[in-house]
């Protein structure tokens, strides 16, 4: 899990991909406040040394929060990033094989469910979700209760159609299989 702690803001931020993380986490958090985190992925003996130390009060004490977004959406968002040029395959091939694809590792954590990242023993587990499709409006909640008066910046995105475009029946029933947790949990439609 993608956990990136910050103990001079005092919250917790868990990168799910494809929802404005790295706009999130890189470009203002890191690149243009400069504040200091601890990342589970890129400092890992940190992490556990940090985890070691966590109880449930100090859980409670911190303010956490991470993205979501349309699974639909995210698969499409998914494609463009990283099959499209890695694979040069069409969409429909992608998604119909998808579970051949797994076996990329980076690719499979991009396209994971976020319920993965939100939620324990299939109850949530954090203060604060930002749905991708109102990031702007949810970033400004996040943004008042940490205490910053930036912007979020927009980075890494790719650039495509709206994600219907890209569905048939089939690999829409695909998806909606394959990220059913996503879609139950947070509530979403095609």
């Amino acid at each position: 899990m993608p956990v990136v702690i910050c103990e001079s803001m005092n919250f917790i931020y868990i990168r799910n991909s494809r929802t404005a993380s790295t706009s999130l986490y890189r470009h203002l958090l890191q690149k243009q406040l400069r504040v200091e985190t601890l990342n589970s992925k890129e400092d890992p003996d940190g992490f556990k040394v940090w985890l070691k130390q966590l109880d449930r009060s100090k859980w409670d004490g911190y303010y956490k929060f991470s993205g979501i977004r349309n699974p639909w959406d995210r698969i499409v968002s998914v494609y463009h990033y990283i099959v499209k040029n890695r694979y040069k395959i069409p969409f429909a091939e992608y998604v119909n094989n998808i579970r051949k694809y797994d076996s990329d590792k980076n690719l499979f954590e991009h396209r994971k469910p976020c319920s993965v990242n939100t939620h324990f023993k299939k109850q949530p587990m954090l203060d604060f979700l930002y749905r991708f499709e109102h990031i702007n409006q949810d970033f400004a909640v996040i943004a008042k209760r940490i205490g910053i008066k930036q912007r979020l910046p927009r980075k890494n995105a790719t650039q495509h159609m709206h994600y219907r475009k890209y569905y048939d029946a089939k690999t829409r029933a695909i998806v909606g299989k394959l990220l059913a947790v996503d879609v139950k949990n947070y509530n979403y439609k095609y």
